[in-house]
């Protein structure tokens, strides 16, 4: 998934619909703990104040997305150790801006 940065975005979790049975689920980005939720719990360990989880149907909410976001996400499931898809994200804006404009030569006077 490609977006801009700034924009509000939703990852849905692989496999899971509103009529799942979820008691356990974890979002992991690049490996680490994200979001857990447990016994009607919600517990965000990174950008409390931009993530979020949808209950309806367990995605993972950005409110705005950020450069920083770009990665790698998955949605673990009731404790299993494999994901059912990796769902990659990009995002486009402020940083990369910062970065393509860095890159360029300098001319000497």
């Amino acid at each position: 998934m490609v977006v801009e940065a700034g924009k509000n975005v939703t990852l849905n979790c692989p496999g899971v619909t509103e009529n799942s049975l979820i008691l356990m689920l974890e979002w992991r980005a690049d490996g680490m703990q994200l979001l857990e939720y447990s016994s009607n719990t919600t517990t965000v360990w990174n950008h409390q104040n931009r993530v979020s989880l949808s209950l309806k149907n367990y995605s993972l909410q950005f409110h705005p997305v950020t450069a920083q976001d770009t990665g790698e996400y998955v949605c673990l499931v009731n404790s299993r150790s494999t994901p059912e898809a990796v769902v990659k994200l990009i995002v486009h804006g402020e940083c990369s801006l910062l970065l393509t404009a860095s890159l360029r030569p300098v001319p000497l006077s």
